[in-house]
């Protein structure tokens, strides 16, 4: 018995052993289903005399059909798309509910599914970079060798070498070349080593507030046509990959956040409320111990009038330089801190 999904015969009351109807003897049984509506419709196959589909309902055989071999072909062919479809709906699942604190972790298994699922060459994720308009990548994997190409990161995909390339990007719409040679999105490709082995690509625009902030890209060594599905899949591969960039600036912000409310933003030295707790241990260790402690304010002299002639960034600079000469100077003999202001 060869089946899409296989079903226990056994409501039917009887075990098929080379079943005979009309006089005919059958050599194989295919089982297949279809979801309608919540029901289960089952589909029995018949090779033998062309005799096409018994529908079983419960444990009685309604009908029997003839059919023709196209119309099983047609059949089967739906029957392997709704099959593709409910694969492609369980992998996607399983991205959904995957952790996405750790962003990389994340990132890693969106590639390594897209590749498998899609059956491309490689998979990878390119932050774009605005003024001009430039893809960075982050990670690549590449399924033939079953590993991410560390020699991949970092590399650049500009608007002004591939400017056809960004346009639909620009529009939020997924770039699609089913052959990289005929297309003139990549007519460049050809040229370029980087980028002559690729002969299809599916790129779609990763959205984050309506944005585009990177792209996950599908790219094939051989020419071949993206259908439907498979634009979809990536489509919402992509989202799954927004959903991890966006929980990953969360992280960073409240850890951003967190470090603001003990270090100085400017510096990176501790800020007042981190002194604070400081000099209280610190006060407690030297009683408790009968040693003695020191602090010493540092002021700026005519910090106003170097902000007023020379700008702020100036300021900030000259701010920095300070606090870095008097980090190196203190060392760990000591906790050198910004109260605030200059």
């Amino acid at each position: 018995v060869s089946a899409i999904t296989k079903i226990f015969l056994d409501r039917l009351g009887f075990l098929f052993h080379r079943p005979r109807f009309h006089g005919k003897t059958f050599s194989s049984v295919v089982v297949q289903a279809i979801g309608r509506g919540g029901s289960i419709a089952r589909y029995l196959r018949f090779v033998a005399g062309g005799l096409g589909f018994h529908r079983v309902r419960g444990s009685c055989i309604r009908t029997l059909e003839p059919m023709s071999e196209a119309a099983l072909d047609s059949m089967e062919k739906k029957l392997a798309a709704q099959a593709r479809r409910l694969r492609f709906r369980e992998r996607l699942l399983e991205l959904a509910i995957q952790p996405k604190s750790d962003f990389t972790q994340a990132l890693s298994t969106i590639l390594r599914t897209a590749a498998e699922v899609l059956d491309v060459g490689s998979a990878s994720f390119w932050r774009l970079s605005r003024d001009p308009d430039v893809l960075r990548c982050e990670s690549l994997f590449d399924r033939k060798s079953e590993r991410f190409q560390r020699e991949w990161v970092g590399r650049e995909f500009s608007s002004t070498r591939f400017p056809a390339y960004f346009a639909p990007l620009n529009g939020r719409q997924p770039v699609i070349v089913n052959d990289t040679r005929t297309s003139r999105l990549t007519t460049m490709f050809a040229g370029d080593p980087e980028w002559s082995h690729v002969r299809a690509v599916l790129d779609t625009p990763v959205l984050l507030e309506g944005a585009v902030v990177g792209v996950l890209s599908l790219h094939h060594h051989e020419g071949r046509y993206w259908d439907e599905d498979e634009v979809s899949f990536a489509n919402a591969t992509a989202l799954m990959l927004a959903l991890a960039v966006e929980a990953a600036q969360r992280q960073e912000a409240e850890t951003r956040i967190e470090h603001l409310a003990w270090y100085d933003g400017l510096t990176g030295l501790p800020n007042r409320n981190l002194l604070r707790e400081t000099m209280r241990d610190m006060i407690m260790t030297a009683a408790n111990r009968k040693r003695r402690m020191a602090v010493m304010l540092i002021d700026l002299d005519r910090f106003k009038d170097v902000n007023d002639t020379l700008g702020h960034l100036v300021g900030d600079a000259l701010i920095k330089s300070a606090a870095e000469l008097l980090r190196e100077t203190v060392a760990d003999a000591g906790v050198v801190a910004r109260l605030g202001g200059d």
